[in-house]
């Protein structure tokens, strides 16, 4: 009588043929969630920043409708010191995002641009090259505060090199908020 051979239970084969299939679906899964991580830390640093710059162009509109009695100063002194401190308060508000984009792009320029508008010309702003270009035109007892951030230039949240697709759906992003104010002074 012979004896069978030894013949492996078919369960013992299905697992050899499945080693390593865990490690591989680990992996993509891991990958999957973290592009998922990724993309809600970015798009959660886009929506604050953005809350952000709404933020300081309405407290800083706010601020330029403050009083300052007659007599103390000229009419264009006063607007001066309330563009001023329009532009002042809307720094303060964005200083965060200015600081970290500044840290994460190696840059020491002002990264954030706000300019204080009149209706002819700007009469504060962080930056030489900013322009007061708003259409409609700003009338005479209009004053309006732009604040810009270029978020595809100057990301919040350091590029990782892999995810190119990623970073070009960002890569046009620019943030802005303009606010109009109608005064009865004549700027």
């Amino acid at each position: 009588m012979t004896m069978p051979e030894h013949t492996e239970h078919p369960d013992t084969l299905y697992r050899a043929a499945q080693e390593g299939s865990m490690t591989i679906e680990f992996a993509l899964i891991f990958l999957l969630l973290f592009f998922i991580v990724f993309a809600m830390l970015n798009l959660g640093m886009i929506f604050a920043a953005q809350q952000s710059i709404n933020y300081a162009s309405q407290e800083s509109s706010r601020s330029i409708l403050t009083f300052y009695p007659p007599g103390h100063f000229t009419p264009k002194e006063i607007q001066n010191k309330k563009a001023e401190r329009a532009l002042k308060l809307a720094q303060e508000q964005t200083n965060w995002i200015n600081t970290l984009a500044q840290e994460i792009n190696g840059t020491t320029s002002n990264i954030v641009h706000i300019t204080i508008c009149g209706a002819d010309q700007p009469l504060a702003k962080n930056n030489d090259a900013l322009r007061c270009d708003l259409t409609p035109v700003l009338n005479k007892h209009e004053i309006a505060v732009k604040i810009e951030y270029d978020y595809g230039q100057f990301p919040l949240i350091p590029s990782l090199g892999l995810l190119s697709l990623y970073e070009l759906a960002f890569s046009q992003l620019k943030l802005n908020n303009t606010q109009r104010i109608r005064t009865s002074e004549v700027w």
